[in-house]
């Protein structure tokens, strides 16, 4: 099995990234980072969410984890590009507040 650390928070980052560029070059938010790991050339991420799913505790080997380190800078650099091309707006438009706004406070409501 080899070496183990310790889980660190950051250790979904790379998953962050993925999803955080995919958001912001199409407008759309995938709830399965999975379907993100073939378009953006990260077919290896399997070990990660593996990991995730084991637990927050469970413990990723030290070669995982030192992998994905520099590749995790990679990631953020692509997020921080389309950041810069990005297909959303920088705010978002006041009617939708309202709307988003309004949905909430009624869920809240029904809820207690």
């Amino acid at each position: 099995m080899g070496p183990q650390r310790r889980p660190h928070p950051g250790r979904l980052s790379p998953c962050t990234a993925l999803t955080g560029t995919h958001l912001l070059r199409t407008g759309e938010l995938p709830t399965d980072v999975t379907r993100l790991a073939e378009p953006y050339d990260v077919d290896d991420l399997a070990p990660l969410i593996e990991a995730r799913r084991r637990g927050e505790q469970a413990a990723l080997p030290m070669a995982l984890s030192a992998e994905w380190q520099g590749r995790t800078r990679s990631l953020f650099e692509q997020l921080d590009s389309a950041r810069e091309r990005s297909v959303l707006p920088e705010e978002p438009p006041e009617d939708a507040v309202r709307a988003l706004d309004t949905w909430l406070l009624d869920l809240r409501r029904r809820a207690w």
